[in-house]
Formats: C-alpha cells, sequence, structure tokens
C-alpha cells in the first residue's frame, strides 16, 4: 500500500484564453509532445459571458445580533469592540 504523497504527479499544464474550456498539459517543461483536454462539459458558447446581478445583503436579524453580541464581543479586543460590536444595535441597547 502506497503512504499518502507518492502517487501525487504534478505536470506542468497551460490554459488560455483564446480556447476556453482546454487544458494543454505536458509531462515535462522540455517535452514536445503535448496533450489537450476539454474541461467543462457544455458548449463554451454556452458559458455566461456576463457576470451575474450582484446580492444585496439583508442583514442580521435583530436575534442573531444579540447572539453575536453576547456570544462573541467578549473576544474581541477591547479597542475594536466599540467599532465591530457596538452595544447599540438599530436603538436596542444590549445590557450582559
Amino acid at each position: 500500500m502506497k503512504s499518502g504523497m507518492e502517487w501525487l504527479i504534478i505536470y506542468p499544464f497551460q490554459v488560455s484564453s483564446t480556447y476556453p474550456g482546454k487544458v494543454f498539459l505536458k509531462k515535462c517543461d522540455d517535452d514536445e509532445s503535448e496533450t489537450t483536454f476539454t474541461l467543462v462539459k457544455r458548449s463554451v458558447d454556452q458559458v455566461p459571458l456576463n457576470r451575474p446581478d450582484p446580492v444585496t445583503p439583508k442583514g442580521l436579524s435583530r436575534d442573531r445580533q444579540k447572539y453575536l453580541f453576547k456570544s462573541v464581543r467578549p473576544y474581541v479586543r477591547p479597542m475594536f469592540s466599540g467599532h465591530y460590536m457596538p452595544s447599540t444595535v438599530r436603538g436596542v441597547i444590549f445590557i450582559l
């Protein structure tokens, strides 16, 4: 039985925007022969080119804010606790 890293072989490879979805692989840097394989399963024409619409986070619920204030704030350094974990959130004062 082989131990952990004996089976791991890393080959030099190259990808190019000229040939999207293709990977060019060699056995070593000096090797003249090159193997090509396709990395994507669907046609490259179907790959979206535009970025998706941004997702705006809704923020934390009041219960989650209370939980974080009570459970996490004691571990925040005092010099940062007022900035990152204020004791008032949306007008509610948390008392420990």
